[in-house]
């Protein structure tokens, strides 16, 4: 089990308001199949999208393959120095220093043991529990899994990912599937996070 970290309230509070300056920033970068943690997206929406693909699809007399696919521990497994990489890639990098404190190798984490006891860790990776910037830190970390589909569609919703392709010919929709899959593992590999096996 992953160490975890545990936030003081005033950082919760500073968290939102950075949060809302995020929010408008990042609506122009992530991704359309990011559904996740955003406003006016959702579940709903995401399904709603979904369904809508399908639907198209099956007017068009196509063939559909799906593969959903669930992360284990998506949270605990983010990386921070990957976060770090990610945010200056986006733009946010040399603006936002807070981020720097926030995953700091030395922030407080909470170790399971027989007795929850504190102590000061090195923590890699990993957002802290209950943070309002996990969120929006997971869809920054997972936004460019979309690049990696080259032949399908992809919905992703937190830690919940799905890729669909359609054709007319069963054996191109397999190959499709398959080749996409393999991308996204790698993906999945090279970013640190696990798949739940079940």
């Amino acid at each position: 089990m992953c160490d975890q970290s545990v936030l003081p309230v005033m950082s919760k509070i500073f968290e939102h308001l950075i949060h809302q300056q995020l929010t408008v920033h990042l609506e122009k970068i992530l991704h359309n199949s990011v559904f996740g943690y955003r406003r006016y997206h959702g579940c709903l929406t995401a399904l709603l999208a979904l369904t809508e693909q399908w639907k198209e699809d099956l007017d068009n007399h196509n063939i559909i393959s799906t593969a959903a696919i669930d992360l284990s521990e998506a949270f605990d497994c983010l990386s921070h120095d990957l976060i770090q990489q990610k945010l200056k890639f986006y733009g946010l990098g040399d603006h936002c220093t807070i981020f720097n404190a926030k995953l700091s190798p030395f922030s407080p984490s909470k170790s399971e043991a027989r007795y929850c006891l504190l102590h000061v860790g090195r923590v890699l990776r990993g957002v802290p529990q209950g943070s309002v910037l996990g969120r929006t830190l997971l869809n920054i970390f997972i936004n460019d899994l979309a690049y990696a589909i080259t032949q399908c569609r992809i919905i992703n919703y937190a830690d919940d990912t799905n890729i669909h392709c359609s054709n007319k010919n069963v054996h191109a929709v397999e190959d499709n599937l398959n080749s996409d899959l393999a991308n996204v593992t790698t993906w999945f590999i090279q970013n640190g996070m696990k798949l739940n096996p079940e």
